[in-house]
């Protein structure tokens, strides 16, 4: 009796060591838990937004796949208005459209280089005017405009000082797109957008067409005696090219399609794409255009196709 008395400190030290040694082994487990749950976490939530930005990057690419269709079906009906001999309905001078279809939001401008400067051609009191409808300074404005004369002509056996703020020295020779402009120091503060829609290769004229010149051109032909500007008939409007910018939006997403395309071509061919670039969206000077239905622009089933799209 004795000796069952003396064991029974023994079996109580016991059951405390284990239930220390369980405590201890759950702690374990929920150390090894929170470990493992700080290294899946992040993983999962960074697997989760690379599906959210490739979904993202996918509807992107169909939105940019859609504006070069609706660019397609732009200059096309530009093409059909032109031939058909109404030239008024077929303005083509950066006006800003808009129009909805369904979940999508479209906004679009043409605009025929029969409106625009031939940066090659004019002289450097137009380029000066123009330079001034783009806002900037008088000083700066004949800055620029000897920098682009010196860029396209100055020779290297010339003394003259012109030219030196030029990236890669001056050219000699004709421009062959707008965006070389940028080759010349102080051209950056200029958005793009304004360039093109001041700015051709592709024109030869020094007369701009009036039914396709963007407003801050005609303001700058009121106020200039080097401007000109004229009615142009129809065929030799579609003898030049025409720039189509498109952007469509479907909720906090948004493709683009910006080209120039060639209405008719030496070799009979039509609608064909000179040049193009993505992300330059429509710059919006007077607030934002009225928006209209897409049926009203491109038709029924055409508007149809883009609500079904969206």
């Amino acid at each position: 009796m004795q000796k069952g008395l003396s064991e029974l400190p023994t079996t109580r030290n016991s059951t405390n060591c284990n239930r220390t040694d369980a405590g201890f082994s759950l702690v374990v487990v929920l150390w090894t838990i929170l470990a493992i749950s700080a290294i899946l976490t992040p993983l999962s939530i960074r697997a989760r937004n690379q599906a959210a930005h490739a979904a993202g990057n996918q509807q992107v690419d169909r939105l940019d796949t859609l504006s070069q269709g609706v660019a397609n079906v732009l200059i096309a009906q530009y093409r059909s208005t032109m031939a058909s001999g109404n030239a008024n309905g077929a303005a083509a001078n950066s006006s800003i459209h808009r129009c909805k279809s369904g979940k999508l939001t479209i906004s679009h401008q043409l605009q025929n280089h029969a409106g625009l400067l031939n940066i090659n051609a004019v002289s450097q009191a137009s380029l000066a005017s123009a330079f001034l409808s783009l806002g900037r300074n008088n000083q700066d404005a004949q800055y620029l405009s000897e920098q682009v004369i010196a860029y396209r002509s100055f020779s290297n056996g010339s003394q003259s000082s012109r030219g030196e703020n030029i990236i890669g020295g001056p050219k000699g020779a004709p421009l062959e797109t707008v965006s070389e402009l940028y080759d010349i120091d102080g051209m950056g503060q200029l958005a793009f957008r304004d360039l093109r829609k001041t700015f051709t290769v592709h024109s030869k004229s020094n007369t701009l067409a009036l039914q396709s010149t963007p407003e801050h051109l005609k303001k700058a032909i009121e106020q200039s005696q080097s401007l000109r500007g004229a009615d142009w008939n129809n065929s030799a409007l579609m003898s030049l090219p025409v720039t189509v910018s498109v952007t469509i939006s479907r909720g906090s997403f948004k493709g683009q399609f910006n080209g120039i395309f060639a209405i008719q071509t030496t070799n009979g061919a039509s609608n064909q794409i000179v040049e193009s670039w993505r992300y330059d969206a429509p710059h919006e000077t007077n607030g934002n255009p009225p928006v209209s239905l897409c049926s009203e622009i491109f038709g029924s089933e055409f508007a149809n196709a883009l609500e079904h799209f969206g």
